[in-house]
């Protein structure tokens, strides 16, 4: 479960840090729950009284307006569930009535089977497939397409009959124009940089350009910040986001060395507020391997296997690579259990799936590990 899927439990606790709420008081002319333990939350400040007097973007639009195009192809057109955050972090109450009034405006419609399929889960694509007799394997894309050059069929066999939303290009054109927006709610908090209330003053306008390089401002200072805190955590993701921001500048080696990053962090106990006195029970939790709480993301696996693809590099060149970089990087992680030349390996047979010879090896790092302290 997510940060914000936490939220999405109001009963529990609409703030998220699931204490029962007792009270309200005023503070400064703002309104707080008190919870139980003397835990005060501010209240969701209402998008109606966020926006008074604030002009909208170059698009037209709000920013709430903006963030809800970036997640309207997500929702189904009948009976959508609306994500916690629209009340708690940007005081927009009812979220589907801000869908029908960006539908109405002609930024957003109700898409066509293109979409149903996007929202579709692989097991549903490979089963329409396998119905009207198309190969069933792949990725989703291609099971997608497969089926889109049937649309009669699924159509008159009634599959994929539920319907989402859809962007029209009016609702394109407004996403593109202002594309930190969504960027913000994603990687950013008050804490630590602009919300989206906040970020188009600082780069609308200024072109994409000059959006690019104060988002990757944003993220080094970010990263600094979280590091220093110890969120060790918060700051693998934040790299993470940094070799995705590489990837899509077309920088890929440099974007591989990120990913290698996040691959030692990941394998170095990466968590918020690290507590060196916990050392031990993270050791302890390193075996067995398929348990491990020194793990890789499979999708962090995923992504530096692609990079070494997109860089032409053989087996041999990325085990390589990895060792050659892993030294260095791993000191950014709060434990160094694995040699660079482990890392490597376990990047290796992670790729290839070869959890026996993964399961070996934890177990003498952690027996060097422990011979060693």
């Amino acid at each position: 479960m997510g940060l914000l899927d936490i939220f999405t439990k109001r009963k529990k606790s609409v703030s998220g840090i699931g204490a029962t709420a007792i009270g309200k008081t005023k503070i400064g002319g703002r309104s707080y729950t008190v919870h139980e333990g003397g835990v005060m939350v501010a209240d969701p400040i209402p998008v109606q009284k966020r926006i008074k007097g604030m002009k909208p973007g170059p698009s037209g639009l709000y920013p709430h307006e903006v963030l809800m195009l970036s997640y309207a192809e997500r929702f189904p057109a009948r009976g959508a569930e609306f994500q916690g955050f629209w009340w708690y972090q940007y005081g927009v109450k009812d979220p589907s009535g801000l869908l029908k009034d960006l539908v109405s405006r002609g930024y957003v419609c109700v898409g066509g089977i293109a979409q149903a399929l996007a929202n579709a889960k692989v097991p549903e694509l490979k089963e329409a497939c396998r119905e009207l007799g198309l190969k069933a394997t792949g990725k989703k894309d291609g099971l997608i397409g497969r089926l889109s050059e049937h649309v009669g069929e699924l159509e008159s066999r009634g599959l994929f009959q539920e319907r989402y939303y859809a962007l029209t290009e009016s609702g394109k054109r407004a996403l593109d124009e202002e594309p930190y927006v969504p960027w913000a709610h994603a990687n950013m908090r008050p804490e630590i940089g602009p919300t989206i209330w906040t970020i188009g003053e600082k780069v609308g306008g200024g072109g994409r350009q000059h959006w690019r390089d104060y988002q990757w401002g944003e993220l080094n200072r970010a990263g600094i910040e979280r590091a220093s805190a110890g969120d060790f955590g918060l700051y693998r993701n934040t790299r993470l986001a940094m070799c995705e921001f590489l990837e899509e500048e077309g920088r890929t080696l440099d974007a591989l060395r990120m990913a290698v990053e996040v691959e030692c962090l990941d394998l170095g106990g990466a968590v918020n507020s690290f507590d060196a006195s916990a050392t031990s029970a993270v050791i302890d939790g390193m075996m067995p391997y398929k348990t491990s709480s020194l793990k890789s993301a499979p999708g962090v696996i995923r992504k530096i296997k692609k990079l070494a693809t997109g860089a032409g590099m053989s087996d041999t060149d990325l085990d390589e690579f990895v060792a050659a970089n892993a030294g260095e990087l791993m000191t950014g992680a709060p434990m160094r259990v694995f040699t660079p030349e482990e890392v490597s390996r376990i990047v290796r047979l992670e790729i290839d799936g070869e959890s026996g010879k993964l399961s070996r090896l934890y177990g003498s790092a952690k027996k060097r590990y422990l011979e060693s302290r």
